[in-house]
């Protein structure tokens, strides 16, 4: 009996040591999907069946918005059947017809959610985060099972998908900026003098070595309230010495906000590459929440930089030169640097992660 009390304590063990780390995860295509077309788009028709699939998806959840978009493009499409049409109008509308009753038009819309947000999309994302030891299973085109090995690494993907990494920061003025730097300077004058540390205008530069270290000083400086100011780091390329120190103020709830807002994306205007091929532009797309703090936030810095981050890391740093009233961000970029392509990932990753279900 004393045998069987020990093999069935070492049995509940056993079982209770093997931990299931798994999340589950469920993107609701919905958002991206429905900004990102209705952005691109004036056809009367299309407009109007991603307005009523947007209303019936609000009372529905148990099913994919996809599909809502399915029932609602057929029962459409079978209203204006019989509606007079021009003889060009006649051709647009039975090639509409064929590919929404064929579900042609509907593979189009999942095939644009799983290009952007499949499993190399999450493997990449995962990689950027020092994530490891995991394997994901997609289950759906917009679902997700991902198993993981360890406990540390689970952890670290919940704090992922739990947090946004994305940032909005305000310039600091000239005056107090110049402030800081100098005291800042004072505070590391051995760094100073090993030159290693070094003012610019509006921006210092540091030895990279000492760089990945700055965190320390950062947290024990006595020339600004860290509550209010804030630091970015913008190591370049492989080859420079000096990473550049931003420093700016922290995110305010306007700017995480704005944050939780990006629902979509687009490469846009319409030629999204410029007549000499040099720049490429990026449009970030904002829910109806969105649209309002952009109108207040652009409002408040007409004429001013602000900061792009993903938490200390620097991504870019554009001029917000009017008033934007569309709900629309558009972001400029020289095609042959990096930082593009990076900026991007976590504005892919800001969409994901504004419309996902963790279980």
């Amino acid at each position: 009996m004393k045998k069987l009390g020990i093999i069935f304590i070492l049995i509940f063990n056993f079982c209770f040591s093997q931990t299931n780390y798994t999340l589950k995860l469920k993107f609701e295509e919905k958002y991206f999907l429905s900004n990102f077309i209705t952005s691109k788009t004036t056809n009367e028709f299309v407009l109007k069946v991603f307005k009523e699939s947007d209303s019936v998806s609000t009372f529905d959840k148990s099913r994919n918005y996809i599909d809502i978009l399915d029932a609602t493009l057929r029962a459409n499409i079978n209203v204006i059947y019989n509606k007079e049409f021009t003889k060009a109008e006649r051709i647009e509308y039975d090639s509409l017809n064929a590919e929404i009753k064929n579900g042609d038009l509907i593979k189009i819309f999942e095939s644009a959610v799983k290009a952007n947000f499949g499993t190399e999309f999450l493997e990449e994302a995962f990689k950027n985060f020092g994530i490891t030891n995991f394997k994901i299973v997609s289950t759906d085109y917009n679902r997700f099972s991902i198993d993981f090995s360890d406990k540390a690494n689970f952890e670290k993907a919940q704090d992922l998908f739990g947090n946004n990494r994305l940032t909005f920061h305000n310039e600091i003025e000239n005056i107090e900026l110049e402030k800081i730097q100098n005291c800042f300077m004072k505070e590391n004058d051995s760094l100073v003098k090993n030159n290693y540390l070094k003012k610019q205008k509006n921006y210092l530069l540091i030895y990279k070595d000492d760089a990945n270290l700055f965190g320390d000083s950062y947290k024990h400086s006595k020339c600004f309230d860290s509550n209010k100011i804030s630091f970015l780091l913008n190591d370049g390329e492989e080859y420079d010495v000096f990473s550049k120190l931003f420093f700016v103020k922290n995110t305010t709830e306007l700017e995480k906000n704005l944050i939780n807002s990006i629902v979509s994306f687009d490469f846009g205007p319409e030629n999204n590459i410029n007549s000499d091929g040099t720049f490429i532009f990026i449009t970030i797309l904002l829910n109806k929440n969105g649209q309002d703090f952009l109108k207040k936030y652009s409002h408040l810095n007409v004429g001013k930089n602000i900061f792009f981050g993903n938490k200390s890391e620097f991504l870019l740093n554009p001029m917000i030169t009017e008033k934007l009233e569309n709900g629309k961000i558009l972001l400029k970029f020289n095609l042959f640097e990096e930082n593009w392509q990076k900026t991007f990932e976590f504005i892919r990753f800001a969409v994901f992660n504004n419309s996902l279900t963790v279980q």
